[in-house]
């Protein structure tokens, strides 16, 4: 059996790491600030080593945290590919949508259970940041973003979806809705 650290803690390092701020892990994680800490605590822990220097300044990585970044953002890679095997060979589409951290955590995670059941062969995946794999990104806009088809959805917050290039075939027909 395999002897490893709690790989929910390892989840928040990661993710702390490469915000190098534990609010916005915290913001991108859908947790607390308090969560974000106890876990990288816990962590450090079970490691016996410390993995972040915390100042007034914020948080940097130590020696040990250098070194153990790449191995897990290299494993949770693999993971997520294996994972996404699986599930392309069940016939799952992939949906992947960039959103502000506030739209994604007032907005859109209360609605994630009947967008589920509106598209049960959609895996979705959110991230709080533009990637080059996203297929749509959700921004606060007053105009239309350039090189990007542009959508408004709600007046009221003055939010513009659009997406920085044409959404696979497979995903015409899904459209933004308000609920």
């Amino acid at each position: 059996m395999r002897r490893l650290p709690s790989l929910i803690a390892l989840r928040f390092f990661e993710e702390a790491a490469r915000h190098m701020s534990f609010h916005r892990a915290a913001v991108a994680l859908c947790v607390t600030q308090g969560a974000v800490s106890r876990q990288n605590k816990i962590l450090e822990e079970s490691l016996g080593a410390k993995l972040f220097e915390r100042d007034h300044k914020g948080i940097r990585l130590t020696k040990a945290g250098q070194r153990l970044l790449p191995c897990v953002s290299d494993a949770f890679g693999t993971l997520e590919r294996g994972t996404r095997q699986v599930m392309t060979a069940k016939g799952r589409r992939r949906l992947v949508l960039s959103v502000p951290p506030t739209f994604a955590t007032q907005w859109f995670s209360p609605r994630l259970g009947s967008l589920a059941v509106e598209l049960p062969d959609v895996e979705l995946s959110m991230r709080t940041e533009p990637t080059d794999d996203c297929h749509c990104n959700i921004r606060f806009v007053r105009d239309p973003l350039p090189d990007a088809h542009s959508e408004l959805i709600e007046t009221a917050a003055a939010l513009a979806c659009g997406a920085t290039s044409t959404v696979p075939s497979c995903f015409k027909g899904i459209s933004c809705r308000t609920g």
